[in-house]
């Protein structure tokens, strides 16, 4: 029997839903333009980073709330993402 080489997981759409209206909704409250969550959630740098395990998914939400949605954004990406 041939042993197993790689496993493929793809979980967006699949096994983890984004609810867009809820997102769209954050977005409009907190006057951020529409896709604004999703873009900085899913900068690529910033993806690497909590894909690999390099930082926490705790560092994540806080680094896309205070640095990519700007400086009262802690709040928006903690409730967004």
């Amino acid at each position: 029997m041939t042993p197993i080489r790689a496993v493929l997981f793809d979980l967006d759409g699949v096994v983890r839903h984004f609810d867009t209206d809820f997102t769209a909704d954050i977005e409009a409250r907190h006057g951020l333009s529409p896709g604004a969550v999703l873009d900085a959630a899913f900068e690529p740098d910033l993806l690497a980073q909590v894909t690999t395990g390099a930082i926490s998914r705790q560092t994540w939400v806080e680094l896309v709330g205070a640095t990519r949605l700007g400086g009262g954004g802690r709040r928006v990406g903690a409730t967004a993402v």
